[in-house]
């Protein structure tokens, strides 16, 4: 029997009782059956699958059946609740479309035009009445349980099959959402904004009354500013709706950016969209911002909306890019904290997001997402030579962390290539502040990720002093800066391509590696050391992986593993890698040492490996600091001889020395004495006790 005919082509079912014994008014029947959650919802979609004549909508109403359906929206089962209350938009916008009143012109489908007939009440059904009637009644009571009810049906009465019912009830709920608007939005403000934008979603803007678009609008400027967010993002996603709407629902959304640029520009930028000062939107913000957690949360989901609207096709009016680029670029910089702290406001907002991962991620998917790159390299290029250092400092580590985030957008890669920013970035190399020197290295070190012929050197006009290619340019700065910073950025630079093996060829490690250690292994910087000797296992690491030797490998017995333990160490011993950890492993700076230590210890695992090692006999006496290079001539070793260095690796208690050097002077006292006397043997003169007095 199909459900849609059950009332014509079987009316005996109605007559003899049947129907009403199966779907009537439950309570009436008494059945305790009914304490059951599965049968009330059995026989709420009962019904939803018969609604298809409007025999059916008398039948409810004979029997009783909306009231039930009513009170059902409060049932303790979250399932029942929700099938009842969409059962009951549904039986509100069918009853409508039966009326012969609620028709759209002289066709039969629902089609709209620009202007809807409005159905009177006069005209309205019972059941219509008894549904609205409730629904008013919620809408104008004071618990917020039973507004939030009436909102929600409203919404999905919008979304059923027959979305222009809402037409029609909109004017008999106007006043109570006039009301609802004037009082405290505490609860209902979703619901509300739910309710408005699914009506906004059905229609075109001309179909809508003006005064519909009035009260979004004050529901837009009335909700708290986390709501509004939602609600403006939801605004800016429709196809039409009012200009002044949509302005507003930009002005909202970009009121948190706009209060980071101001915070932490000391001019106000021209082009920002302007906070609305009569409002309590800016304490709100500052109140968000000023919490961890709120922080983050909220620049995430503002970062999350801008992502999605610059997703969609170009709407009407355009989002303020020079401003969105702006503002998350102050954001990303605040997150890797090289943005200038011009009030306590923005050192409290920095230590919030400093190396969080969630809005750093937001803001480079958002930048990505922008349709006017040329703008934003426009923008770069004029800030990579500002008058003040700090903001040419934070522009370079910006555009590494960006080269670094889109090395693998192929137009991203092109612009960069094309722009110029190579060859301004090379110019600051030379900066007369070490900090934006080091910080042009580390962002032509991440430039090297993008594509390996993104390299537009400079031509003799444009700086004429710079030969050669980035890597020469580097080397150049290791060995001649006289600032620690940039030599540290350098070397960094150099063991991070190398740990990649993306930038040198096997002839350049060949011809650059030695250079490279000789230089940074006689550094008067400790870091700079320490770096060199990364660089160094780096190199150690790429060559055992091409001869499929670990340093963590198990023994290997047989000569081929030997054979190649022996190619291996000649190889390093070739390069200089063994001349600078012995010469490091004596280094007066303790990470220095340490670092060296935990090389060679690597290193005497694999030389164990090899067959034919002779333990040198060396009478009980250990080398240390003063006389290790005493002892070398006086035991006739070479480091740059294989067997040699075998012999040297096993002798040395590289061990026991490892143990020495991870543990300093507060193993043995702990205390601001112990302190101060290792501070004053560091010195090695009369004049630091003054120092440390």
């Amino acid at each position: 029997m199909k459900q849609n005919s059950i009332f014509y082509r079987e009316p005996h079912l109605e007559d003899n009782g049947i129907m009403s014994s199966l779907f009537g008014n439950p309570t009436n029947l008494g059945t305790e059956a009914w304490e059951e959650a599965t049968v009330r919802s059995g026989w709420l979609l009962g019904i939803q699958n018969m609604l298809q004549h409007e025999a059916v909508i008398r039948f409810l109403y004979k029997y009783g059946c909306i009231d039930e359906i009513i009170q059902l929206q409060k049932d303790p089962s979250i399932f029942v609740a929700s099938t009842a209350s969409q059962l009951l938009a549904s039986i509100l916008s069918f009853s409508l479309q039966c009326s012969t009143h609620a028709t759209l012109g002289n066709s039969s489908k629902t089609q709209l035009t620009n202007k809807v007939t409005v159905l009177h009440s006069d005209d309205w059904s019972d059941c219509i009445c008894a549904i609205t009637g409730h629904i008013e009644d919620f809408l104008r009571s004071d618990i917020t349980s039973n507004v939030q009810q009436a909102l929600k049906l409203l919404s999905k009465v919008s979304g059923t099959m027959y979305p222009v019912a809402i037409i029609f009830l909109w004017p008999k709920i106007e006043e109570s959402i006039k009301l609802l608007l004037k009082g405290d939005l505490t609860g209902i403000g979703q619901p509300l904004a739910e309710l408005f934008l699914n009506v906004s979603r059905s229609f075109p803007s001309e179909v809508l009354e003006p005064t519909f678009w009035e009260l979004l609008c004050l529901l837009l400027r009335s909700m708290n500013q986390i709501e509004a967010l939602t609600l403006a993002s939801g605004i800016l996603k429709l196809k039409t709706c009012p200009q002044s709407l949509r302005m507003q629902a930009v002005t909202t959304l970009f009121q948190p950016l706009n209060y980071i640029i101001a915070v932490t520009s000391v001019q106000a930028p021209e082009d920002a969209v302007l906070l609305d000062e009569s409002s309590f939107c800016r304490v709100y913000i500052e109140n968000r911002l000023s919490r961890k957690s709120a922080c983050i949360n909220l620049l995430c989901q503002i970062l999350s909306y801008l992502w999605e609207l610059l997703q969609m096709p170009p709407q009407t009016t355009e989002l303020p890019f020079q401003v969105l680029m702006r503002s998350v670029i102050t954001i990303l910089q605040l997150c890797i904290g090289t943005a200038i702290p011009v009030t306590s406001t923005v050192v409290n907002i920095s230590r919030h997001l400093i190396g969080c991962i969630k809005v750093q991620r937001g803001g480079m998917d958002v930048l990505g997402a922008l349709p006017q790159w040329a703008d934003f390299i426009s923008v770069m290029k004029k800030r990579l030579f500002d008058v003040h250092w700090e903001i040419r400092d934070s522009i370079l580590e910006f555009l590494g962390q960006m080269c670094f985030q889109f090395k693998g957008v192929e137009h991203f890669c092109q612009l960069i290539g094309s722009c110029g920013i190579p060859h301004l970035v090379l110019e600051l190399l030379s900066d007369p502040e070490s900090y934006v020197r080091a910080s042009a290295i580390t962002a032509l070190g991440k430039m090297n990720y993008l594509s390996p012929n993104w390299q537009m050197l400079p031509n003799e006009n444009s700086v004429s002093a710079m030969k050669g290619n980035i890597l020469s340019y580097l080397l150049d700065i290791l060995n001649k800066d006289t600032e620690g910073f940039p030599r540290r950025a350098a070397i960094k630079v150099l063991a991070d391509w190398l740990k990649n093996s993306h930038t040198l060829s096997s002839c350049e490690l060949e011809n650059f590696v030695p250079v490279i250690l000789k230089i940074g292994s006689n550094d008067l910087d400790w870091e700079v050391k320490v770096h060199t000797l990364g660089l160094a296992e780096a190199f150690i690491d790429h060559l055992a992986s091409n001869l499929s030797i670990s340093p963590y490998a198990v023994l290997m017995s047989n000569s081929t593993g030997s054979t190649q333990v022996k190619v291996f160490l000649q190889t390093l011993c070739e390069v200089g890698i063994f001349t600078t950890l012995f010469h490091a492993l004596w280094d007066c700076d303790r990470p220095v040492a340490q670092k060296a230590c935990e090389i060679l210890i690597k290193l005497k695992t694999i030389a164990s490996n090899a067959d034919n090692v002779e333990v040198l006999k060396s009478n009980g006496q250990k080398p240390n600091r003063e006389s290790f290079s005493d002892w070398l001539s006086y035991s006739n070793l070479n480091l740059q001889n294989v067997n040699d260095i075998m012999e040297i690796l096993i002798v040395l208690d590289l061990e026991i020395q490892h143990q020495h050097l991870v543990r300093s002077s507060d193993h043995i006292e702990s205390s601001f004495r112990s302190l101060l006397e290792d501070l004053l043997a560091a010195a090695d003169s009369e004049d630091g006790g003054a120092d440390c007095y």
